[in-house]
């Protein structure tokens, strides 16, 4: 409705300009018209009282003179008739209502036409003629006609254009608003329904609108790009997906691949415990023991056998794919079942690996996989890097929101030190990009970083890497306490 408001006031103003300009012109052309009737009535009827006044003055005199026009000023209201002095002093009852005429009126013949100052509330058109005896200009024969006929005319002209141009716009404005309405107003207010629905997302629903004009084009252009936007929404939705499920592959078969390198370690690990079941097994079965000796025998057999469960099921649980998922997640607790896990691989090479946690630090929302997963690749890469007789520092902290972090929350710091030669400078900059490693040929996929990074930058965390020459690699994590996407 706002338009069809603004449409009618613009077409409001065009016909007021129009019947204004019409008026105005139609007004002046009646008055010079009445006017002119005006003129020419003074006219005639002068030349017949000049005329017998003139014939009047030369045979009887002045005074029978002025004394004719007298009663015939009686005769002709409410034109007002009289004979007066050009000469005469203003003041003098014979004086011209028109003052310094001039030479003009004084000519035999001429006749001089003026519109006098108001007398009362009206205006007068005069005219002058002069009277001529024997060649002499003796007075000048003054016809005053009132101008309130004339005004009146003008007043009512004025109001019946008034009148009009008030039709006219109450007319106007009351079709433009009934057709604004129906051609403009509930069109646009689809429209704009329809793009609203677009903004929220919905594509659906054509919008259908009456008629072949401009705004039902405009509705089939909009259908159009709602169904090409439908499409290439649908087609990024399974490119993310596709590319989500790509990633998730890859995320396991790097963890596979952690797997295979744990399983020289788990092998050894399990060597020990195998051989003290075999061989407390051998020595029941052999029946020289006595019943106490036996059955301690095999409660050690029971708590072997308890200690291979474990390590094979963290083995597995580390290797399961599972879906996303965060919770509420102790890291402490997360990053000493990595290290029992890491903790063949820490022994074949000789290395310390320590963990120190703050007490204070808080649950951190994560995906306990994911987040496992990143701990393990960090750990056993500073493992491998390390000489034998290294060792490998874990530090876990608590960082309040603002502490020259960089980061708006609180925040939980993961750090991974080790001893070893630590990274080429060269190297750093593209140390998270996918398949890149150092590593010999198959001992690395050059994935491991590249999906450490991308875990940290899921749960809204960073990763930072330094390795002064000779002092070892640091990679610390920052991650926000609570889940953000």
């Amino acid at each position: 409705m706002k338009l069809a408001a603004k449409i009618a006031l613009f077409i409001w103003i065009g016909i007021i300009l129009v019947i204004s300009i019409d008026a105005y012109l139609s007004l002046r052309r009646d008055l010079e018209t009445f006017r002119g009737d005006m003129i020419r009535d003074a006219r005639q009827y002068g030349r017949i009282v000049q005329g017998v006044t003139a014939s009047l003055w030369q045979e009887r005199g002045g005074t029978e003179a002025f004394n004719f026009l007298r009663e015939a000023a009686r005769e002709s209201q409410p034109m007002r008739i009289r004979l007066v002095l050009p000469n005469a002093p203003p003041g003098d009852p014979r004086a011209p209502l028109v003052g310094n005429l001039g030479p003009r009126a004084l000519r035999p013949g001429a006749e001089v036409v003026v519109e006098a100052p108001q007398v009362g509330d009206e205006g007068l058109l005069v005219t002058y003629r002069p009277i001529v005896v024997n060649d002499e200009i003796k007075a000048l024969l003054e016809i005053a006609e009132p101008m309130t006929e004339l005004r009146e005319h003008a007043n009512s002209a004025l109001w019946r254009a008034a009148a009009l141009l008030a039709g006219s716009l109450a007319a106007s404005g009351v079709l433009i608003l009934i057709a604004g309405f129906h051609l403009v107003g509930r069109p646009l207010q689809k429209l704009m329904d329809k793009t609203r629905r677009i903004g929220s997302g919905d594509f659906g629903t054509p919008l259908k609108l009456k008629g072949k004009g401009e705004l039902s084009t405009l509705a089939e252009a909009l259908n159009q790009m709602c169904d090409q936007l439908a499409l290439s929404h649908r087609q990024i939705q399974e490119e993310s997906e596709a590319r989500v499920a790509a990633l998730e592959q890859l995320r396991h078969a790097e963890r596979l691949a952690t797997v295979g390198r744990l399983a020289a370690g788990m092998a050894h690990e399990l060597g020990t415990p195998l051989n003290v079941v075999s061989g407390r097994a051998q020595l029941i079965a052999s029946g020289d023991l006595s019943p106490e000796d036996a059955a301690r025998n095999a409660t050690i057999i029971s708590e072997q056998a308890s200690r291979m469960t474990t390590l094979m099921r963290q083995l597995l649980d580390f290797a399961r794919r599972g879906s996303t998922r965060r919770e509420p997640t102790s890291l402490e607790h997360l990053v000493r079942g990595v290290l029992n896990l890491l903790a063949s691989s820490a022994g074949k090479k000789d290395v310390t690996v320590q963990m120190h946690a703050d007490p204070e630090l808080p649950q951190v929302a994560v995906d306990p996989a994911k987040m496992q997963q990143v701990v393990t690749n960090l750990i056993l890469n500073g493992i491998q890097a390390t000489p034998r007789g290294g060792r490998v520092d874990v530090e876990l902290s608590y960082l309040k929101a603002g502490d020259a972090n960089g980061m708006q929350d609180d925040t939980a710091k993961i750090v991974v030190q080790d001893n070893g030669p630590g990274i080429p400078p060269e190297h750093l900059d593209q140390l998270f990009e996918p398949f890149f490693t150092t590593k010999d040929v198959g001992e690395g996929t050059g994935l491991g970083l590249s999906i450490v990074y991308g875990i940290v930058e899921e749960h809204g965390g960073r990763i930072e890497v330094a390795s002064p020459p000779g002092e070892g690699a640091c990679f610390t994590l920052y991650l926000p306490l609570e889940a953000t996407q």
